[in-house]
């Protein structure tokens, strides 16, 4: 029973430090936009939720005409509000491991409870992988552009039957340019979720493991007593 406790609290505590660096890492940078190789704006775990990007150095260095432009007209990304468990599951390990620690509640419960909250973590870096900002970008762009008269239209250039191809190729060519990039804060916080994973599982089969290190080994029997030969019988008895 002691070494199961010891090795419980051990597991909690390694938990500790990696709910901290997950929770640091929500808001550092999770994704990058780029067109034709240069860097729009970056997204952290936070702005992914509420659906916001900080633009580059480049994109800031727009002149001052542009900018006012833009501003007040330009919307951020879609939100995507179930990215907010990618704040609580840090949070969440963080507190299951103080409990673990306090020895208040058992291997199995302590386990389970971390098992899960990696799954969710899990989940959440795993859909932050798929995150693709070339047809939010585009719809966007379209919604934005006001209606310009151009003179001469896909169909007046190419025809009635080729027009239309044409321009759906243009666009298709412009969202091919624009990328969206998975930074290596999203898989080191993959990769921690699953160690929190895996330390959660051996804290549910201690529940199932009888016996740890120092009972799985059977005492050793008790050494046998050593056999005193009798004493030898006195001389006057031997003589009678």
């Amino acid at each position: 029973m002691k070494s199961k406790n010891t090795l419980q609290r051990v597991l909690s505590g390694l938990a500790s430090p990696i709910g901290l660096v997950l929770l640091i890492l929500f808001f550092l940078p999770w994704t990058k936009l780029s067109c034709a190789g240069e860097t729009l704006g970056t997204a952290t775990g936070w702005q992914l939720t509420v659906g916001e990007m900080s633009d580059s150095e480049r994109m800031q260095e727009m002149s001052p005409d542009e900018s006012a432009a833009e501003e007040g007209d330009e919307q951020g990304p879609d939100a995507r509000p179930w990215f907010i468990l990618g704040l609580l599951a840090p949070i969440g390990v963080l507190l299951i491991s103080f409990l673990g620690l306090s020895g208040k509640t058992s291997s199995l419960s302590t386990g389970s409870l971390l098992g899960l909250t990696a799954v969710v973590g899990v989940i959440v870096v795993i859909a932050a992988t798929q995150v693709d900002y070339a047809d939010e970008m585009m719809e966007q762009q379209q919604a934005e552009s006001p209606p310009v008269v151009q003179p001469e239209e896909p169909a007046d250039t190419f025809g009635p039957e080729l027009g239309p191809f044409m321009e759906e190729a243009s666009q298709g060519k412009m969202a091919a340019m624009i990328e969206t990039e998975t930074l290596v804060s999203v898989w080191f916080s993959l990769a921690l979720y699953i160690v929190l994973l895996l330390s959660g599982l051996a804290m549910m089969l201690l529940r199932f493991v009888p016996q740890l290190v120092g009972q799985a080994t059977p005492a050793a029997p008790a050494a046998a007593a050593p056999v005193t030969p009798p004493a030898p019988a006195p001389q006057a008895e031997r003589d009678a």
